[in-house]
């Protein structure tokens, strides 16, 4: 694939992975902004300031879960948490991080948090989907042996993060085919969801987290495993994803009691 896109000078590349990331940002940014729920309950200042303070706590949230998912490559060499471009970030662990950063920036601001984490949620999988082909085209995050299928992908670059010259699933490409089908249907939904602060927010999450649990299972990076269901292997993610999913729910069922009383 292309792991880098142009060279800038030295050292100094623009990476494929960090160019999807900016598209996807840009994109979640242009969208959410011309919302009319953003104009209603946040200024643009405000919101721009939040995205990006939001963004920070996400590289930070999922730094955090990466560093406690694969602790050995830490090592010796702790500093290089501080580092985002050595190991990597797991995408549950920003959406946490994203949660929490953003409640506290809201509420700081005296502004109601669960209206404007619907807004985020409404555009966050189209984001997922543009920058999951940031992770194809790196070739992180890469997919399970593929043998004679005429999807299978085969990764050449020298650069790249996955086994060379082997058949892979295209798993980058799942989760970004997975993410955008979120999208869509949050898309459709969204006049009934919005009704109810805290309701779309929440039907992202449990899909999130169902599309994340679905696709690891085509995933060739899934150490760490952590035990069974039948004759499935169950990695260390997708025990995360279990545990936000029953999050979720149990948040479901205490804001819809709530609304229903009011």
């Amino acid at each position: 694939m292309f792991p880098h896109i142009a060279h800038l000078h030295g050292p100094v590349w623009i990476q494929s992975y960090g160019f999807m990331i900016a598209v996807g940002l840009l994109v979640f940014l242009y969208f959410s902004l011309r919302h009319p729920l953003r104009k209603r309950i946040i200024s643009k200042e405000l919101y721009i300031n939040g995205v990006f303070f939001g963004l920070f706590c996400g590289v930070l949230g999922g730094r955090v879960l990466y560093a406690l998912s694969y602790p050995a490559e830490f090592a010796g060499a702790w500093h290089e948490f501080f580092f985002p471009w050595i190991g990597g970030l797991t995408v549950l662990g920003a959406i946490i991080g994203v949660l929490i950063g953003g409640s506290w920036y809201l509420k700081r601001h005296k502004i109601s948090v669960l209206p404007v984490l619907d807004l985020a949620a409404l555009y966050a999988p189209c984001m997922q989907a543009i920058a999951r082909i940031g992770c194809f085209a790196a070739g992180c995050c890469y997919g399970a042996p593929l043998f004679n299928h005429w999807w299978a992908v085969t990764f050449t670059h020298l650069d790249a993060h996955a086994p060379l010259f082997v058949p892979l699933h295209p798993a980058q490409l799942y989760a970004s085919a997975a993410s955008a089908a979120v999208f869509v249907l949050l898309l459709v939904l969204q006049k009934r969801l919005l009704k109810t602060p805290g309701l779309l927010l929440s039907v992202f999450l449990l899909l999130e987290n169902v599309a994340r649990f679905t696709v690891d299972f085509w995933r060739g990076d899934r150490d760490p495993l952590v035990g069974r269901i039948g004759s499935l292997v169950i990695s260390q993610v997708q025990l995360y994803a279990v545990v936000c999913f029953v999050g979720v729910l149990g948040f479901l069922w205490w804001l819809l009691p709530s609304n229903n009383k009011s």
